[in-house]
């Protein structure tokens, strides 16, 4: 029968038979044997978790003392667990599962001397005549066995059942729970390092060093120092270290010592103790290695100053001067001809948030241009275009981090496309000749980027100007030298007459001509015949024709 069965009492009559009356006899053991049976189990329970708590008692106190492994107190507290369960069911099984009725009987008749050995006869009797014959314990007759029958029920009726107490184990056995679990509290009440190890115990992952470090994580400019502190608590240290290096490269790590501030060497480390890691270049990763269990990786974050690695400039001039664009490299002082488009190309050792180029020489009454730099990874670029004056500019940029770049000027020469050039090689600028002269002209013509045309012009009187000659030099770079005759006697010409003269030239400016032109200069005509007379006393000479 198990603990949840509940006997049936039969119904009552005026007059019992004998068989009502071992029914009741049945049923008031039957009770009997359903507590007890509680107060086996409870008391089995009670028992076995008072030998789990000793058992986990004397592994805090060795783990207290001993300071176990992590490894060796779960097998332990498994083996406890398993070794707990194996003997609920052992015990179960012989204690619980094998406490039948006439065991019960049995028990209650040590306890109510009023039943004698009535109570386990009429049972055992009965149940002889449920079964074989061969299985009877001794012949009886039923008048006597329904006498036995009423004779156990009219002693039941009259017994004093109270006296059946099976919970004096079970009170027995609480008692000493409670006398350890007691033991235990004020154990743990007394010393906080035995809270540690009964959090262990149970798999918690306690320690009874703690140790804690700042800064975990921290962001300095290069070159800046960084001091780790370690705060120890519960256990002191025989000794705590610092390894730290390279973020990129561990091999290079360096284990340091932790001390106390004041720098004394101690027997054992406990409350704070500390290491300056100096002159930081890079960014660094550091491992406080203190304590029995493995403390997360700091990190310090070095900012870099920004620098400049390279500089290149692609310098395209305009399409009519027909010069080839052309790449500078590591300079800040470009020459570019007059309207060229400047592309540069900063390098920077890694990006920049923002970026731009001012000018730091123009005109006060003006506000300074500023060129917003095109930002790509680590690279800056900046578009000069149509650059007509010469200027000094500043390169600023500030990264993420809000590190700035130091200033960097960058000049830029514009070669100014100038007026081409012509002079008179002759005649010479005073000049008389006779109507029938034949007058040589000679120019010299250049420019600095090519003479692409030339001519001489005269005028006669108030006549329209005339060109004498002309040529087409297509953008000649070199020196042009040019001769032309004027022929006076086919022009008709007297000393009345007068004649004017000059020299052009015309360059390609932007792809439009611009024009140069000499001083107007005269020749004089003079008659055939002139004679000359001194005057004593004149100051000045007539002439006759």
């Amino acid at each position: 029968m198990s603990l949840a069965e509940q006997p049936t009492l039969p119904k009552p009559t005026t007059r019992l038979s004998p068989a009502e009356a071992y029914a009741n006899v049945v049923y008031r053991v039957e009770l009997a044997h359903l507590h007890i049976l509680r107060a086996r189990a409870l008391t089995l329970i009670v028992a076995l978790a008072t030998a789990l708590l000793f058992c986990f008692a004397t592994l805090a106190l060795l783990d207290w003392q001993f300071e176990l492994s992590g490894i060796a107190r779960c097998l332990a507290v498994w083996t406890f667990l398993l070794a707990g369960l194996m003997t609920l069911k052992l015990c179960w099984r012989k204690w619980i599962t094998s406490y039948t009725l006439e065991r019960a009987a049995v028990d209650v008749e040590h306890e109510i001397d009023e039943f004698g050995q009535g109570l386990r006869t009429a049972l055992d009797y009965q149940e002889a005549a449920d079964r074989d014959f061969a299985g009877r314990p001794a012949l009886a007759s039923p008048g006597l066995l329904g006498a036995l029958h009423q004779e156990t029920y009219a002693v039941s009726e009259r017994a004093a059942w109270q006296e059946v107490k099976p919970a004096r184990w079970l009170w027995q056995a609480t008692l000493a729970l409670l006398l350890l679990a007691g033991t235990c509290l004020i154990a743990l009440a007394i010393n906080s390092e035995l809270q540690i190890a009964a959090g262990r115990m149970l798999l918690f992952p306690w320690q009874y060093t703690q140790v804690t470090f700042e800064p975990q994580m921290a962001t300095v400019k290069q070159g800046e120092s960084v001091v780790v502190k370690v705060e120890i608590t519960g256990r002191p240290l025989k000794e705590a270290h610092l390894c730290f290096g390279p973020k990129d490269n561990p091999r290079d790590w360096v284990m340091v010592q932790l001390l106390p501030a004041d720098s004394a060497t101690p027997q054992s480390l406990h409350g704070s103790v500390q290491t300056k890691l100096a002159n930081l270049q890079e960014d660094t990763l550091f491992e406080v290695i203190a304590g029995p269990i493995d403390l997360p990786a700091g990190h310090i974050r070095v900012l870099q100053p920004l620098t400049i690695q390279h500089v290149q400039a692609e310098i395209t001039p305009p399409a009519y001067t027909k010069k080839p664009a052309t790449i500078f490299e590591k300079t800040y002082d470009l020459r570019v001809w007059e309207g060229s488009q400047v592309d540069l190309h900063v390098t920077l050792n890694r990006p920049a948030a923002t970026a731009s180029m001012k000018r730091i020489d123009g005109p006060k009454d003006q506000p300074a241009v500023e060129h917003a730099a095109e930002i790509k990874d680590d690279e800056l670029r900046f578009h000069f275009v149509d650059l007509r004056a010469s200027g000094t500019y500043e390169l600023t940029a500030v990264a993420e981090d809000e590190i700035e770049l130091p200033p960097q000027k960058l000049k830029i020469q514009v070669t100014l496309d100038r007026k081409p050039s012509v002079k008179w090689v002759q005649p010479e600028e005073q000049w008389e000749v006779t109507p029938t002269t034949e007058v040589t002209m000679a120019i010299a013509a250049e420019d600095d980027l090519g003479v692409h045309k030339a001519g001489i012009a005269v005028q006669i009187g108030s006549s329209k100007v005339q060109t004498l000659w002309e040529t087409d030099a297509q953008g000649l770079e070199q020196l042009l030298a040019a001769t032309a005759a004027l022929l006076l006697e086919e022009r008709g010409l007297s000393h009345k007459d007068s004649v004017t003269y000059h020299a052009f030239v015309e360059d390609n400016y932007f792809d439009k001509p611009r024009r140069t032109t000499t001083p107007l200069r005269f020749i004089d005509i003079r008659p055939y015949q002139q004679n000359f007379q001194l005057v004593e006393g004149a100051a000045a000479a007539t002439a006759a024709a």
